[in-house]
Parts: C-alpha cells; structure tokens; sequence
C-alpha cells in the first residue's frame, strides 16, 4: 500500500493496517495514534516522528 493511500483511509477514521505491506512507505511526521499495524512489513518504511 503506498503511503498517500494509507493515510487517506486513516483520514476517514480506518485503524486497522494488520499484514498491510509498507514497504518503502513515506510516513515521515504523520500522525497516527491508535494505529494497527501489528504484523505489517515495514521494511524500509520511514516512520520517524510518527
């Protein structure tokens, strides 16, 4: 799943991203309480400051 898609359903309040891939994803400064990514890969994915 690319970046810009994960935080448009988390935009309409969706919290569940379980074994959702985010490889390479750009999450830089997003913010994003209460999200699920439990089992998600996240290979490479930036998350810094989220």
């Amino acid at each position: 799943m690319k970046a810009n898609e994960l935080i448009k359903r988390y935009a309409v309040r969706e919290r569940d991203f379980r074994k959702v891939n985010l490889n390479e994803a750009n999450l830089r400064e997003v913010d994003l309480r209460e999200i699920n990514l439990s089992q998600a890969i996240l290979n490479l994915a930036d998350l810094t400051k989220c």
